[in-house]
């Protein structure tokens, strides 16, 4: 029986090592690709043009096959590749396409060179390319806002740019849509710009890179100097979330136009695998209908996540941001109807889309007139320091970081009584507490419309439980806990945190 123990034991652990068990993606490197079939080539004289979203300093996918794709109207010609010791080659499609695949290789730190051509034509050089791990940085403006804006915040920022070579960005720009607004229209297989490109971090590439995005970077490189990481940024201002997904799936969901940003941004680099994408968007929905925002935005968010996910074939995780406080003459149900509706759908797709996340973002908003821009918040350090915990639990250094408690506490069950409420919380780490003050704060009281009532008194009761009070003159009306249900939601007033100090999610609950 022993040896029968010792043998299962064995072959689990055997099986660990190849499917990750769990939380580690895809950390086995697969096999090299077989050997290619030897070919005729004519040697005719080949003009091409290879993708945009390639290029020096960018950082490939480890772990997944690199695809290097490009155009040529020499069709049934053969284009060549050669890479970490690596020659392949591609034909030319009828429909002057090329995609040209190397091997998968684990993480390298060490810049290689790639090498494309034909056999009678130019030879296209990348130089200094890492094997990492690629984001995708999406949504709107609070993404695609910029790093030196928070400089006020995190005057260090421009000197510590140059300190790591192991970040890599490729900077998109709004422009093009915004100026030509029927652009986005339709698919472009190509970026939009020839002066796009992969770019070493430096004070002028990370200051006109989106802030959330570098500050993730920074946050993981801190803590491990093993892994590359590439930033893309294909955020657009502005832009709701039918504008993210194909035009097909935008009117799936009764919408006439959709799919700008998927076209002009998101489009041009699906070939390019990648380890996962931050997300941030949410505020045009809040005025997508005159009850301030769509009751199926978390239906939205799902579609766009499952496409995704379909077209590269593996569920790789989607860091989402909450939608933060906005003041300013905006604040208030005529200017954000429908904030908390969409902060709290985000929540609810927890329960429903897995490899999903969300980090809370209210504390660092905007909190009165006094700031510039009302839906725009200027310290984004904090949201980029919670989306790489993220990463950091689930890739970079499991040994530090454990997945559960570096989330943001979020409520798993709910009890009703008559004059209480009692909510279960997961991801409190070793205990929910308050940031500051003797006084929990932030829960509220909602009619059948979302319409606060009332906020009401609440305490910690255990490690992951809190206890809300129903008061008598509202216990008719009641039909949702919330928790953050205001427009502005100060860490003053709103000061549950797990043992990390990360914030509780904005929720709601029903009876």
């Amino acid at each position: 029986m022993k040896k029968l123990i010792a043998l299962i034991l064995a072959l689990v652990m055997v099986a660990c090592l190849f499917t990750g068990c769990g939380e580690k993606f895809e950390e086995i490197t697969p096999d090299p690709l077989p050997a290619q079939e030897e070919i005729t080539d004519p040697g005719d004289k080949v003009e091409y043009k290879i993708s945009g979203a390639l290029g020096s300093n960018m950082v490939v996918q480890r772990n997944k096959e690199i695809h290097v794709w490009g155009w040529s109207e020499n069709y049934g010609e053969y284009i060549y590749g050669e890479f970490m010791g690596e020659k392949r080659y591609a034909e030319i499609s009828e429909d002057g396409e090329f995609d040209l695949v190397f091997s998968a290789h684990p993480e390298n730190t060490k810049g290689e060179t790639m090498k494309i051509y034909p056999k009678n034509g130019k030879t296209t050089e990348f130089t200094d390319v890492l094997v990492g791990d690629v984001w995708f940085v999406t949504g709107q403006s609070n993404a695609e806002y910029h790093t030196d804006v928070t400089y006020t915040y995190n005057p260090e920022t421009p000197e510590e740019a140059a300190n790591t070579d192991l970040i890599r960005l490729y900077n998109q720009t709004v422009m093009y849509l915004d100026g030509e607004p029927t652009l986005g229209d339709e698919i472009h297989e190509d970026v939009l710009s020839t002066a796009y490109c992969w770019e070493k971090t430096n004070s002028e590439s990370v200051g006109k890179f989106s802030a959330i995005g570098y500050y993730f970077a920074k946050g993981i490189i801190e803590e491990t100097d093993d892994v590359p990481l590439g930033m893309v940024m294909m955020a657009a201002s502005g832009r709701a979330i039918r504008h993210f997904v194909p035009k097909d799936i935008a009117q799936s969901f009764g919408y006439e136009a959709g799919g700008t940003a998927y076209n002009c941004m998101m489009y041009p680099f699906l070939k390019m695998n990648i380890r996962g994408m931050l997300f941030y968007q949410g505020e045009s929905d809040n005025w997508e209908c005159e009850e301030g925002a769509p009751d199926n935005y978390n239906e939205q968010l799902a579609a766009l996540i499952k496409y995704f996910r379909e077209w590269y074939g593996y569920d790789f995780p989607f860091y989402n941001c909450q939608l933060s406080s906005h003041a300013g003459y905006l604040a208030g149900p005529g200017g954000w109807p429908g904030l908390n509706k969409i902060r709290c759908e985000q929540e609810e797709a927890l329960k429903e889309i897995d490899n999903y996340y969300l980090v809370a973002t209210y504390d660092y908003g905007v909190m009165s007139d006094a700031e510039p821009e009302m839906e725009h918040p200027y310290n984004k350090k904090p949201v980029g320091d919670r989306l790489a915990y993220l990463g950091l639990a689930q890739f970079y250094k499991p040994s530090n970081y454990d997945i559960d408690s570096w989330q943001c506490p979020d409520p798993t069950a709910v009890e009703w009584s008559e004059d209480s409420v009692l909510i279960t919380f997961d991801h409190a780490g070793k205990g929910l507490k308050l940031r500051e003050g003797d006084e929990l704060k932030g829960f509220y009281l909602l009619d059948k419309d979302q319409i606060i009532l009332r906020t009401t008194s609440a305490e910690i009761v255990g490690d992951n439980q809190v206890k809300v009070a129903i008061k008598d003159n509202v216990k008719e009306d009641t039909v949702y806990v919330a928790y953050a249900a205001d427009f502005v939601c100060p860490p003053e007033t709103h000061n549950l945190v797990n043992s990390n100090d990360l914030p509780c999610l904005a929720f709601r609950l029903s009876k």
